[in-house]
């Protein structure tokens, strides 16, 4: 079957159209449109796909006959007086589906008070980083990719002065680390601040974890002039307008996946927005629920980075402790779909599950690496 628009007017009914000249009606507002949605595959997960007017992916992979939320920010037109919102539908298998609740609303608006924040595109394979830059120039980072990333996270730097005021480190893995030792090697950037807590040498001997050489490296190539900082539970820094919050140690007891569950995860206060980064943490999150303040921090925070790439990494009850409404997920197309060559959910992985979990939420945008580009968030 070939791909349809899905006209959905602000009264609840729907249609489909094979095409759309979109000259020939009034252009209306840009709106948030938001609706229950459910499918009917013989499948767990449907086969189909929904993308706004401009191929940009919306949803998909939904749970078969289960009702859930859909969100679109999209443009508003009118036809005879009833306006309406269109988008793609692919649906390769036919598979029947139905919507209701449709309620038009405002659009979210900006997240950020003048600042931009980059989710770094991947060169397919997964890997985080993240570069924050304030409306007056203070450039935060978060991780940084593979080293196959350098070029792209460089080139980001480079636009904004080729300075990171502040690099926050999550944990040592290769794709978290790997394009910053590169970058360091060749003295690409400069550096004030660095914030990290890797394991000893000892204890990456003991545990064995693969991306172990990774560290000695690390320490080997931080530029001279660049300050070490070690974060530690409960430490504020205030960063030119932006407040960051360590919500826990490293923590280096977990045998299983012994560098994930080490990862420090950061608040950053930027005003009306708060953005969690949790890294890879995974069951180790379970520990940190029981902590009363840690529960607190999260509470307000509506931006979140989804853990170890939105699979296998901290649990519902985790992200039900945050007020999420914007999830970052530093996942590829491949780990979006649970795709390992057989199709859609052809895997182990947990990225539907984690999906389902937000659909729930019904939080009202994902921003994604499945088009292995660099996103601008504002």
């Amino acid at each position: 079957m070939q791909q349809q628009y899905l006209i959905v007017y602000e009264d609840g009914s729907s249609c489909e159209r094979a095409s759309v000249d979109f000259t020939s009606f009034e252009q209306g507002e840009k709106v948030n449109v938001h609706f229950l949605f459910k499918t009917e595959s013989k499948k767990p997960y449907a086969d189909m796909e929904l993308h706004d007017v401009d191929g940009e992916l919306i949803d998909s992979c939904f749970v078969s006959r289960k009702w859930e939320n859909v969100n679109v920010e999209t443009a508003s037109y009118t036809d005879n007086g009833k306006r309406f919102v269109a988008m793609k539908l692919q649906n390769p298998s036919e598979e029947k589906y139905a919507l209701k609740e449709v309620r038009f609303g405002m659009p979210m608006g900006k997240l950020f008070d003048g600042g931009v924040l980059y989710q770094i595109g991947p060169k397919g394979v997964q890997m985080m980083g993240y570069v924050y830059v304030t409306k007056e120039g203070t450039v935060i980072a978060v991780d940084g990719g593979n080293k196959e990333d350098k070029d792209e996270l460089n080139r980001i730097i480079q636009k904004h002065g080729g300075v990171v005021h502040h690099w926050l480190i999550t944990h040592y893995h290769s794709d978290h680390i790997g394009a910053i030792i590169e970058l360091f090697k060749e003295k690409a950037v400069k550096v004030g601040n660095i914030y990290f807590d890797f394991p000893s040498s000892d204890l990456l001997v003991d545990r064995g974890d693969r991306d172990n050489p990774l560290v000695e490296i690390w320490r080997k190539v931080l530029p001279e002039e660049t300050k070490i900082i070690t974060p530690k539970r409960g430490d504020r820094y205030a960063l030119n307008g932006v407040f960051v919050t360590v919500l826990n140690n490293a923590a280096f007891d977990v045998l299983h996946d012994f560098s994930n569950n080490s990862s420090i995860v950061y608040k950053l206060d930027m005003g009306k927005t708060k953005v969690l980064f949790t890294g890879d943490l995974e069951r180790k999150g379970y520990d940190y629920l029981e902590d009363p303040w840690f529960i607190e921090q999260l509470s307000d925070c509506t931006v979140v980075q989804m853990s170890h790439h939105g699979q296998k990494g901290v649990s519902k009850s985790f992200y039900d402790a945050t007020a999420v409404q914007v999830c970052l997920y530093p996942t590829p197309l491949w780990l979006w779909d649970n795709n390992n060559g057989g199709g859609k959910n052809s895997s182990t992985w947990t990225i539907l599950q984690t999906r389902e979990w937000m659909r729930e939420r019904n939080v009202k945008k994902s921003y994604t690496s499945i088009q292995n580009k660099t996103i601008e968030i504002y």
